[in-house]
């Protein structure tokens, strides 16, 4: 289901401004500041959502991905997302992130793993794909 990605896929040490790039972004979400979270997203870029989620689609555009982003946050009290490793794979960084979220409505806790995977072209983040394995 989709692209994979094993160690040996990863050409480390290549792109450390897309890394830090990819880190900055998670840094103003975690902060709640959506906006300065996207500030680096090109204007065609691209969400692809994980195909297992329910009515899964994709995602064009800073203004399209903000409104996703904060449709996913309301329905979500309170929500906490864990980032780990992050990798410089070239023109892609992979981060390895975890969600917790209880649903506003249902009270229903879940821990999601998944791997985000961003890809960038001259500065700027043009697509962002998420998985739930290597």
């Amino acid at each position: 289901m989709g692209w994979r990605c094993s160690q040996k896929d990863v050409d480390v040490g290549r792109s450390p401004e897309n890394v830090e790039l990819v880190r900055s972004g998670y840094e103003a979400w975690r902060r709640g500041d959506l906006e300065a979270a996207v500030a680096s997203f090109a204007a065609d870029f691209e969400l692809i959502e994980n195909p297992v989620f329910p009515e899964a689609r994709s995602y064009h555009g800073p203004d399209e991905f903000l409104a996703y982003a904060r449709s996913f946050l309301d329905m979500c009290e309170p929500w906490e997302l864990d980032v780990g490793e992050i990798l410089d794979a070239g023109n892609d960084v992979l981060a390895f992130v975890v969600w917790r979220v209880r649903g506003r409505g249902s009270g229903v806790e879940a821990t999601m793993p998944i791997i985000h995977r961003w890809t960038l072209a001259d500065g700027r983040v043009t697509r962002l794909q998420s998985y739930f394995d290597r």
